[in-house]
Formats: structure tokens, sequence, C-alpha cells
């Protein structure tokens, strides 16, 4: 393995045709530390001829300096039951007035017909029991909801808790025979002010890399106790690993996950979930949060060689050094950004070039088109946001914020 594969750490490097400084990746940055070979089916079938693309950026464009994880801000909670638990009633904790409550059963038989919605009891926390639709606000069974355009699944049959009722420790059951089948009981509370936050610290990850996970309940800007709370990753191939949740203070939680899996499901993410109780208001409050992160495999990578070279085309060329350990389709690109007048950086452009690569390959060509003749902005010229992708395989390998400057003679 050649050591530069760690990060880019060459300080600058001339050529004949300018002068090109790759910069070293940072944190926040994906990097991989080594390479691996994937364990899968092989490439997902596609083109294998090689392919560039340059268009033109305006100047003025927005662009972040890099992605950010998305965190999942849930007032929803959900379980999975036994139909026969539904017989004898489950606790259904409110927050606020107006939950939306919808039942789904996962067996194939009882899914096509759902559960019927006049069948439901539903007990307020005063003790008063509430039969058929009484309790009920827009109530939909699975006939109403496979006639229209429903983003439920099969079998399912949807409710909202009249509202004037209130909240707070409510019981639901079925007065029909559901059998021993599972049934997945979801709610959701949109007025709640209570919210259970998870989040990762990146939004994608390498072989040999850790998962930050943070959790943490509040109402409003108030941090609130959690009085139980668990978490577990499903990878893309099914593999489930329980993630270890430690207090860092009152309301805050963190756990993390070791990346060492070697087969892969092209494009698929890492699943965390995480289920937590909160005693709010005198209810034992239920939340279920839902985090999703890229995983690649690191099967190529930039070797720290970058290089203006001249082509047939006569456009500027930067050519990228790379390591490959396993035959498959490659891609680099980045954002191309210039100087104006005032020595403020401008995007002019974002580039891409694609090749089938085998392990004897040490570089791909990325052409900068006409881009570096953008009226206002001249050089230095700076590439950013650059990404290293594994396309035979739908993985990230790389990505930098601000990844390479240059000046061309």
């Amino acid at each position: 393995m050649k050591p530069a594969i760690l990060v880019l750490t060459f300080a600058g490097a001339c050529s004949a045709n300018g002068d090109v400084r790759p910069l070293a990746a940072i944190a926040g940055d994906l990097a991989p530390s080594h390479l691996v070979a994937p364990h899968d089916a092989g490439p997902v079938p596609g083109m294998t001829a090689s392919a560039s693309h340059a268009r033109a950026i305006d100047p003025d464009r927005e662009l972040a300096l890099r992605p950010a994880s998305h965190p999942d801000r849930s007032r929803r909670w959900w379980t999975k039951i036994a139909g026969s638990e539904l017989a004898t009633g489950i606790a259904l904790p409110t927050t606020a007035p107006g939950a939306t409550v919808s039942l789904r059963p996962l067996d194939e038989t009882r899914a096509a017909v759902g559960i019927d919605p006049n069948a439901l009891v539903l007990v307020d926390p005063d003790g008063v029991a509430h039969e058929g639709d009484a309790a009920m606000e827009h109530v939909l069974g699975w006939d109403e909801l496979r006639a229209g355009e429903s983003p439920f699944a099969a079998g399912t049959s949807a409710f909202r808790i009249d509202a004037e009722l209130g909240h707070g420790e409510w019981q639901l059951r079925v007065d029909a025979p559901l059998g021993e089948s599972d049934v997945l009981v979801h709610v959701v509370e949109p007025a709640s002010a209570l919210v259970l936050v998870a989040r990762t610290d990146a939004p994608a990850y390498l072989h040999g890399h850790t998962v930050v996970l943070d959790v943490d309940a509040r109402v409003g800007d108030e941090l609130i106790e959690l009085a139980h709370a668990t978490a577990r990753a499903r990878s893309p191939v099914g593999e489930t690993h329980d993630i270890e949740l430690a207090e860092l203070s009152t309301g805050r939680l963190r756990g993390t996950l070791a990346l060492a899996e070697v087969d892969v499901e092209p494009g698929a993410a890492w699943i965390i979930e995480v289920e937590a109780a909160v005693d709010h208001e005198g209810v034992l409050a239920r939340r279920n949060a839902r985090v999703a992160f890229a995983y690649g495999v690191p099967s190529a990578g930039l070797d720290g060689r970058v290089e203006l070279v001249d082509t047939a085309r006569g456009d500027p060329t930067l050519a990228f050094g790379l390591e490959i350990a396993t035959a498959g389709r490659y891609a680099v690109g980045a954002t191309v950004w210039g100087t104006d007048a005032t020595g403020r950086a401008r995007p002019i452009g974002a580039v891409e070039a694609a090749s089938w690569l085998e392990p004897d390959a040490d570089a791909i060509e990325l052409p900068l088109a006409s881009l570096l003749d953008t009226p206002g902005v001249a050089a230095p010229y700076e590439l950013r946001d650059l990404r290293l992708v594994d396309q035979s395989r739908l993985a990230i390998l790389h990505r930098q914020a601000i990844a390479v400057a240059f000046t061309p003679l």
C-alpha cells in the first residue's frame, strides 16, 4: 500500500503546465485509511466506457462546504406486538391531543383485510371506554386506504384520537380475534412538545470508521431526562448490532459503532433505530427515532498525486493518482472555484470523469473544459467537494471539502 493513501499530504507539486497543491483531508472529510476488497456478487451491471462531463455554475450560487448528517427529530413511536395482546389491551401513552394511530398486521393473510376500526375500543385516561369510532376523527380502514393513493402499507387502518378528549394514558384493544400474528402499532403526535432527537456525526462512513450516535430528548430548548433508551444498528445485508448508550449529561446520551463489514449491498444504507421512554407530565411517554448513513468498503483510493497534464483536445486537465484494490467503474468529481477581483472564491463549474479501472490502473483524468475561461474569475483555482465514487458498488469512497489549489501556466 502506498503511504499517501492515508490522507492527501503533499504540500505542493509542480508540472510543466502549472502549480498544483493537493491539500490534506481534515476532520469532517471522508477519506480511507486503507483499501479493502469488498465481498459482493460483483459489480452492478452498467456502462464500462469512459466518460467525462463539465458544466458551468452560477458564480453567485451558495454551496455548502460539505454535506451534513440529517437528524431525526421524532414526535412518534412504534411497537410490534402479538395480535393477542390487542385482545386484552395495550398502553397507548400520548403527550398531546390529536395523536394519529395506525395498525398494520404483519401477517400476509390478515394484511389482506386489515383491522376493522369499528372493532377498536379506546379507553381514555379517565377510564371511560369509547367503542368503534366514538373517540376517533378521520377514521380510515384498509378498504378506504387502498381505494386512494395511500402512503400506508397494505392492511393498515388509521385514525386520529378526538383532540377534545385530551391526552395521557390511553388504552387500546380490539374486540375481534386477531390470533398470534404480529401487528405494528405506530403513533404520531404532531402537536407534542416532546421531541426525541437522534443524529450521527457524519452522513457517510468507510470500513474501519466509527459512527458516533447522539441521542437527546427535549421540550423546546430544554433537555429532558430519559428514563430508558436503547439503540440498534442494521447493516445493508441484515446484520444487527446493539449500540450501548452512555449518559453525557441530563437528557443527552452517546453511543459508538465500529464498522468492519466487508459484505456489501450496492447502494443500501445502514439504519439505526432508537427506542426511548421519557417521564413527561406524569406520563411515561414513548419515542422512537431512525437515522440512516451511507457506508463504503474502500475498494480504491486517491494516492495523493495530482498533476495538470496535456491532452489531445487541449483542455486543461487534472490527473489524479489512484490505487485500485478491486476492478470496477470509478468516478472522480468536484466543483471548480476561481477567484474574483475582490479575492473571493467563486464556484464556476462542476466536473466529473468515470472509467472502468483494473487494479493495475494508477490514474484518472478530470478535464476542466472551458471552465477556466469563465469571465470575472481567475487563478488561483480550487477543487472543492472532491469525490471518489465506486459506481460499480454505488459507494462514496472519498469526499473532501477543499482538496486541490492550482494555477495553470
